[in-house]
């Protein structure tokens, strides 16, 4: 009888499934959008397909359906194929699970269901989940409104591509899961939602698999590549019964061939990655699908301005297309964008972020209540509309500029595929190329006034965008578009955190050029290719090669006057790499004596500067620092200030004034934050430590050396760096054992470290030969510094081998050579430029020997050092040659390679 008075009046629990998997990575949500549902009305979770809408409707539904009276009821829309039957497949579905009454007595008339439905669920307090509205988005929306104003107590969840776009509705974004970063850790792969849904289902198809440190980085990047959607890693894992993490990494070029064979059960559109991704491709009008063809040639973001481009269209026109695919999920509002947060789904997956307290939303609710406050999450999909109805984007400026788009990827590989098919891809990818090539040329030459942090804003975020179009221009043969789009970005490139890739896409370039040599304008030629040289001497990357400078210089003196204002410093800026300051000083100030533009003139007066360090002159160098100082901060050009800050700090410390060097540093500090340029910042945080000692003691360094060595954000590099400075530190303290351990740490660091400049090797290994110096190895130590004056002989850097030298002083002094160590030493002061205040072994070395030899003696020794030429200087510090106070050096010695930039 139980069973029978079951079905006479069957449970009103709802009709939802048990789930057959784990619920992975969507906790947070599940607790906003259970507080939306119970708050709003008509809740809609709007995102891409396989973004887990569906599921993480069924899971809230499920938690909100014991507490309501008449339960939680699901409605699978996705098999409707006909708009007007929306209502009647509602009504079978209640109806089957007996929440209303079966009207099988009688055929319905073809506008009954809607009244049945309202009749019956006008007295009930139920929550209603429609599941895949986007085919049937009229249908659904016109069906929802009027049920939620008949229907007091009714609660409509819907899942959606896009918004129902009706008044009332409040939009849940739901965008794919959180990702690991590139090359992380195991403990914080496992933390990313998308990675811990993989192992899962992985595991699931094949029992013991798991995401280990040998497969974590494959793992990564198969989570990054998919995008984080879900449905796509749960095919990915599927395949992992017969691919390891390595091979289906490398296998996801070609996603859409791979991915398919998922839930035989599931609906076809849901079986295969291709199949979710032309299931909305469907949906979308010839003009909305032809746009989201053309807007995949954008590897990054891009703007209304950059789609209007491409489309050869109006750009208002764009906006509203932009608008319709973001509303269908097609497209993303960029993070940190305007509006990014507030109306659409953000790419990383998270919720949006709680409203301000007491926040009102600007909008009735169908069944007429007052505007409440919005709950943690929501969005008032009905106050952001336009007159006609649809959800209102914001495309103009707003306080970090423009609203930007982007593709995910999948979806991105998906149009790309379309549009070769229909023949349209080179086009494209031609107005592309032209949109990013007139942006730079315009954005150039803002880049070296006080309006350069304005343009950096502009142009930094189409970075991928330019990379992509020198790619395209490269690889099409259309060289002289691709010289000019190396020329007018070579400069912006200067300014990236990544000189090396800088140079890769300059030489990228170049090679083009070679192809087709007649092609190049020779202007366009000289300033691309001294860009190359800037920016692999940065990179620690410079190789030296005569016969290329040669041609660098006469490919300046052929180019035409008035051009790129890097025509006249690459002369001057060889003559540096060749260490040939005669030449260097007389072209430099023959340009200063003639007309040059501010900006030139701030740069000849740092080129003349880093010369006069090379000729020995500390003064000069400060005298014409101090003028490229002064010319950059009349123009506002940061850039060119902050790096000349750095360099006269260096001058500023060799020649004692502490106070000063700690200023220049922390103004170039500042003026590095205020460009966005990482990649020297670490450099100068240790510097600007390592001079603490001078001025407040070396507890006050060595605390903030050691706290960079535990901020786990720095790179090995830059820690090898702080530890250089830390065992300096210890080895004054005379603790040798602390040194050496602090040295060889830093050493390892740097052998692990790529592109790191030789003379800076040369200081490591300097340091260590201290070290053996102390400990009386002297053949140990001989071959260190023989090691170290090569390395800072093929840089060419003069201040470095003279550092190298004061400690080949030490070697001669311990080897019972007192006078030769004092001419070696003097032979480091003309070779680095001054007495070196800021090293502290050439001052107490200077002492020692002074002792030693008697004033006399040691002053005599010291004036034949100084007395030397260059070469002979540079023969008497060579560590090969046996200790021999009495033999003059030879005025024949052989050349040496010119100076790298350190």
């Amino acid at each position: 009888m139980a069973v029978l008075r079951a079905e006479a009046h069957p449970a009103r629990g709802g009709n939802l499934r048990a789930a057959l998997t784990s619920f992975v990575g969507r906790e947070d949500d599940v607790e906003r959008l259970a507080a939306q549902v119970a708050d709003r009305r008509l809740v809609t979770l709007v995102g891409p397909g396989g973004a887990g809408k569906t599921r993480l409707a069924a899971t809230v539904a499920a938690g909100l359906a014991r507490p309501l009276p008449d339960g939680a009821w699901l409605v699978e829309l996705a098999p409707v194929t006909e708009a007007e039957e929306v209502p009647a497949v509602i009504l079978r579905a209640l109806s089957a699970g007996g929440l209303i009454p079966s009207d099988s007595g009688r055929r319905p008339r073809r506008a009954e269901p809607t009244e049945q439905l309202a009749e019956s669920l006008a007295p009930l307090e139920v929550l209603l989940v429609l599941d895949n509205c986007e085919h049937v988005i009229g249908a659904a929306a016109g069906l929802s409104e009027e049920l939620l104003g008949r229907c007091p107590k009714l609660r409509i969840l819907a899942t959606s591509r896009e918004p129902l776009g009706i008044l009332g509705e409040t939009l849940f974004p739901v965008g794919p899961l959180p990702l690991p970063p590139p090359q992380p850790a195991l403990d914080t792969a496992l933390r990313a939602p998308s990675v811990r849904l993989l192992r899962d289902r992985a595991a699931a198809v094949r029992p013991g698999w798991t995401v280990t440190a040998a497969n974590v980085a494959a793992v990564a990047e198969i989570c990054r590549r998919l995008d984080g959607l879900p449905l796509a890693i749960e095919l990915a894992a599927a395949r992992l019964r017969s691919f390891t993490p390595e091979q289906l990494a490398a296998r996801l070029g070609d996603r859409f061939r791979l991915l398919t064979g998922g839930n035989r059960t599931a609906l076809p559109r849901h079986q295969t990655l291709h199949a979710v991704v032309a299931w909305s491709w469907d949906l979308l009008s010839d003009d909305e699908r032809a746009l989201a063809e053309s807007l995949a040639v954008f590897p990054g973001t891009f703007d209304a301005a950059a789609a209007a481009a491409i489309a050869h269209a109006p750009e208002s026109a764009v906006e509203e297309l932009l608008h319709t695919l973001v509303d269908r999920s097609l497209l993303q509002i960029a993070p940190g964008a305007p509006g990014a947060d507030e109306t659409h789904h953000r790419p990383t997956g998270r919720s949006p972020q709680p409203a301000a307290p007491g926040a009102v939303e600007a909008h009735h609710s169908p069944a007429g209540r007052s505007p409440q406050p919005a709950a943690p999450g929501a969005v008032d999909a009905g106050a952001l509309r336009t007159s006609a109805g649809r959800p209102l984007l914001p495309v103009g400026p707003g306080p970090v500029g423009p609203v930007r788009f982007r593709m995910l990827e999948t979806i991105r590989e998906f149009a790309l595929a379309e549009l070769g098919r229909r023949g349209a891809a080179g086009d494209v990818r031609s107005a592309h190329a032209a949109y990013f090539l007139a942006l730079m040329e315009e954005a150039e030459p803002h880049l070296r006034t006080e309006t350069q942090l304005e343009w950096l804003a502009r142009v930094r975020p189409d970075q991928d965008n330019v990379h992509a179009a020198v790619g395209y221009l490269c690889d099409s043969g259309d060289v002289e578009r691709a010289f000019r789009l190396g020329a007018a970005s070579g400069w912006f490139w200067t300014f990236a955190d990544n000189h090396a890739e800088s140079a890769l896409w300059l030489g990228r370039i170049l090679a083009a050029g070679e192809r087709h040599p007649a092609a190049v304008p020779p202007d366009l030629r000289v300033v691309v290719s001294s860009m190359h040289l800037v920016n692999s001497g940065f990179a620690g990357d410079f190789q030296f090669d005569p016969a290329r400078l040669d041609d660098l210089i006469a490919q300046a003196a052929a180019a035409p006057p008035g051009g790129h204002p890097f025509v006249e410093l690459v002369e001057p800026v060889v003559s540096l790499f060749r260490d040939d300051t005669e030449r260097g000083t007389e072209l430099v100030r023959a340009r200063l004596a003639g007309r040059v533009d501010p900006w030139t003139r701030g740069m000849l007066h740092s080129v003349l500067g880093h010369l006069r360090e090379n000729d020995g002159d500390i003064d000069g160098m400060h005298r014409e620092l101090t003028a490229a100082v002064e010319a950059f901060r009349a123009i506002g050009e940061r850039w060119g200030l902050a790096m000349t800050l750095a360099s006269l700090a260096d001058a500023q410390a060799r020649r004692g004034d502490f106070p000063a060097a700690v200023a220049s540093f922390e103004e170039s500090i500042a003026l590095h934050h205020d460009l966005g340029i990482r990649s020297s910042e670490a450099y100068l945080l240790v510097s600007r430590a390592a001079l603490r000692r001078h001025t407040e003691g070396p507890h006050a360094a060595r605390a903030m050396l050691r706290a960079f060595v535990e901020d786990v954000t720095q790179t090995g590099r830059d820690v090898s760096h702080a530890m250089l400075e830390l065992g300096h530190l210890a080895r004054a303290d005379g603790d040798l054992p602390e040194a050496e351990r602090l040295y060889q740490e830093s050493w390892r660091l740097l052998q692990e470290a790529p592109l790191v400049a030789p003379q800076y090797r040369a200081i490591v290994v300097t340091a260590r030969a201290e070290i053996d110096l102390a400990r009386n190895d002297l053949a140990q130590a001989r071959t260190r510094l023989q090691e170290a004056m090569a390395l800072a002989l093929s840089a060419r850097d003069m201040p470095v081998v003279g550092k190298v030298a004061v400690a080949v002083s030490g070697l001669a002094a311990a080897t019972g050579n007192l006078t030769q160590a004092a001419e070696i030493l003097a032979a480091a002061q003309l070779l680095a430029g001054t007495r070196d205040a800021s090293n502290t072994d050439w001052t107490t070395r200077r002492e020692a020997l002074r002792t030693a030899l008697g004033p006399s003696p040691f002053k005599a020794a010291t004036a034949r050092g100084l007395a030397l030429s260059r070469e002979e200087a540079l023969a008497l510090v060579n560590p090969t040659r046996e200790p021999n106070p009495g033999v003059r050096p030879s005025r024949n010695a052989p050349p040496i390679p010119p100076r790298v930039p350190g």
